[in-house]
C-alpha cells in the first residue's frame, strides 16, 4: 500500500491542476454601486480595464492516461499485497492461538523446555529482522539462538551466514557455514549451505537488492499462462542468492495456480525439498487449498516426519482447511493420523511424552472452530491426562459449550479441572443460564470451589447473586473477595453500589 499512496496523491494533485490551466479565471465581480445621498450627483464609473490575455496551455492527455494506468497497475499490485498480508495475518493468529494454549495455560507441558521455547522465540525474531533487511541485528539475534543449542541452532547458523553475505562479510559467512557443517553434519540446511557457499560473493552489498521488484513481478503472474510462469517461479525457489522472503512469495503464488505442475512443486517443498522454513511455509499453503487430495498429502507428511515443528505445521494446516477427521485422530493419539479406512500403514514415530501432549493439545485447539461440542465430548470423557483435560475446558469455553462445562464442573475427578470449568462458565454463559448452577456449586463446594464460583459470577457481572451470597457468608476471606468483585461492578451496577453503601452505614 505504501507504493500506491504517493502515486495516487500525485494524480490527485496533477489532474485538477492540468484541467484548470485550460480555463481562464473568471473576472472579479463588479462591486455594487453605493446608493447616492439625496441631492448629491453620482460620479460616473471609470471604464473597466481590458482583460489580460491568457496564453493557451497545452495539456498532454496521454500523460494523464499513462498516470491513471500506472495507478491502476499499482492498485492491482497493492491488492495482491493485501491478499498476501491478510492470509499471513490469519495464519499468524492461528499460530498464536496454538502457542498460547501450548505455552500459556499449563507450564507442565511447555514445548520441550523453557530454554527451547526461548530459543524458538529468538529464532523467529531473527528471521523477521532478516526479512526487514536489518542484517546486523539479525546476526546478533541468530547468535543468541545458536548459543542456546536448541532445535533451530542449525537454521540460525545458515541464515546468519546469509546475512553476513548480504553485508559483504564473505569470509565470515564461509566460516559460519563451515561451523554448520562441523557441528550439524545431518542438518537439513546443508544442501542449501553448499549452494550458498558457491555463490556467496553474489549476495554482497554491491549487488542490486531487487527483492521488491521480484515480488511485484511474481504477484502479477497468478493469472498468466502456467506453462510460462511455473518454470520462472521454480527458478526463483532454487536460486541461492534469493532471500527467504522472495522464496516464500514464490511458494505462495504457486499455491494459487490450479495446475498439476505447480501442485507437484508445492508438494515437494512441503515434503522437505527446501530448507525447514520453506517446508513449513509450503505445508501452510498446501492446507489453504482446501482439497481432499491436499488433506491426504498432509496426512502422509505428518505420519512420516519425526520433526515436531513439521507436525505442528501440519496440524495448523488441518485447522485452517477445516480437516476435522485428522485433528480428532491426533487429539486422541498424537503421533500418527488414523484415516477413516483404518490406521495408517506406518509405525508411530518415537516421541517424548511432552511432545506427544503438545501435538494433542494443538489438535484439540484446531478443533475449536470446526467441530461441535457433542463431537469432541467423547474425547474428553476418555482423557486421563490432567493437562489435556484442562485444555479441553479451554476448548469448550471457546465453543460456548455451557452444558459440557457444567458437567465437567460437577463431575471431573480433579479439583483444578473442575474449578477451571467453573471459571469458564462465567465467560461462556449468562446469569440467566448458569446463575442457579453456580450457586449450587458454591453451597456444596470447598473454599477453592467457592473462590472459583465468585470469579465466575464476577465475569458475569452477576451482582444480584454476589450480594445474596455475601449476606449469608461468614468467612472473612470469601466476603472480602465478594466485595472486591462488587467494587469493580459498582460504577455500572446500582445493586453493587447499594450494597457497598450499606456496608459503611
Amino acid at each position: 500500500m505504501k507504493r500506491v499512496a504517493p502515486l495516487f496523491f500525485g494524480i490527485v494533485m496533477l489532474v485538477p491542476t492540468l484541467v484548470s490551466a485550460q480555463v481562464a479565471p473568471p473576472p472579479p465581480p463588479t462591486p455594487p454601486t453605493p446608493p447616492a445621498a439625496p441631492g448629491v450627483p453620482v460620479a460616473p464609473r471609470p471604464p473597466a480595464p481590458p482583460a489580460t490575455p491568457i496564453a493557451p496551455v497545452y495539456v498532454d492527455r496521454m500523460a494523464i492516461d499513462d498516470a491513471i494506468h500506472a495507478a491502476r497497475t499499482a492498485t492491482a499490485f497493492a491488492d495482491a499485497d493485501v491478499r498476501f498480508a491478510v492470509d499471513q495475518a490469519r495464519w499468524a493468529m492461528a499460530d498464536a492461538n496454538f502457542h498460547f494454549d501450548s505455552y500459556g495455560l499449563q507450564g507442565s507441558y511447555v514445548y520441550s523446555t523453557n530454554s527451547q521455547s526461548n530459543e524458538s522465540g529468538r529464532y523467529s525474531e531473527a528471521l523477521r529482522l532478516m526479512d526487514e533487511r536489518q542484517y546486523d541485528r539479525a546476526i546478533t539475534t541468530f547468535d543468541r539462538a545458536i548459543l542456546l543449542k536448541g532445535p533451530h541452532a542449525d537454521g540460525a547458523m545458515y541464515h546468519k551466514a546469509y546475512c553476513q553475505a548480504r553485508l559483504g562479510q564473505s569470509a565470515e559467512a564461509v566460516a559460519t557455514l563451515n561451523d554448520l557443517k562441523k557441528n550439524y553434519p545431518n542438518s537439513p540446511y546443508l544442501k542449501d549451505a553448499r549452494v550458498l557457499e558457491v555463490d556467496i560473493k553474489k549476495i554482497g552489498p554491491d549487488q542490486v537488492d531487487d527483492d521488491d521488484i521480484k515480488i511485484l513481478a511474481m504477484m502479477s503472474m497468478q493469472n498468466q499462462d502456467p506453462e510460462k510462469v511455473i518454470p520462472l517461479l521454480e527458478g526463483q525457489l532454487s536460486k541461492p542468492t534469493n532471500s527467504l522472503k522472495v522464496k516464500d512469495r514464490a511458494l505462495y503464488v504457486l499455491a494459487g495456480i490450479e495446475n498439476p505442475k505447480a501442485h507437484a512443486i508445492l508438494l515437494s517443498y512441503a515434503k522437505g525439498a527446501g530448507n525447514p522454513e520453506l517446508q513449513r511455509k509450503a505445508i501452510r499453503y498446501l492446507g489453504s487449498r482446501n482439497q481432499k487430495t491436499s488433506t491426504a498429502e498432509l496426512i502422509d507428511i505428518y505420519n512420516v516426519t519425526p520433526d515436531i515443528d513439521v507436525k505442528l505445521a501440519v496440524i495448523s494446516a488441518f485447522g485452517s482447511s477445516g480437516a476435522k477427521s485428522p485433528l480428532i485422530s491426533i487429539a486422541q493419539g498424537g503421533n500418527v493420523v488414523t484415516t477413516t479406512s483404518g490406521a495408517a500403514a506406518i509405525a508411530p514415530t518415537p516421541m517424548s511424552a511432552q511432545n506427544t501432549t503438545l501435538l494433542r493439545s494443538n489438535a484439540m485447539r484446531g478443533l475449536t472452530n470446526i467441530a461441535t461440542p457433542q463431537e469432541v465430548w467423547p474425547l474428553y470423557q476418555k482423557e486421563e491426562n490432567k493437562d489435556l483435560r484442562l485444555q479441553w475446558v479451554s476448548v469448550f469455553s471457546s465453543m460456548g459449550a455451557v452444558e459440557q462445562l457444567t458437567m465437567i464442573a460437577k463431575t471431573d475427578k480433579d479439583p483444578a479441572v473442575r474449578n477451571r470449568a467453573i471459571r469458564a462458565l462465567g465467560s461462556a454463559s449468562t446469569p440467566q443460564t448458569t446463575g442457579a448452577t453456580l450457586v449450587e456449586l458454591y453451597n456444596t463446594g470447598d473454599k477453592d470451589t467457592k473462590l472459583a464460583v465468585l470469579s465466575a459470577l464476577g465475569n458475569q457481572s452477576n451482582a444480584d447473586t454476589l450480594v445474596t451470597i455475601a449476606r449469608k457468608e461468614t468467612d472473612k476471606d470469601l466476603r472480602l473477595q465478594i466485595v472486591k468483585q462488587l467494587t469493580e461492578m459498582a460504577p455500572r451496577s446500582k445493586v453493587a453500589m447499594d450494597y457497598l453503601m450499606e456496608i459503611i452505614k
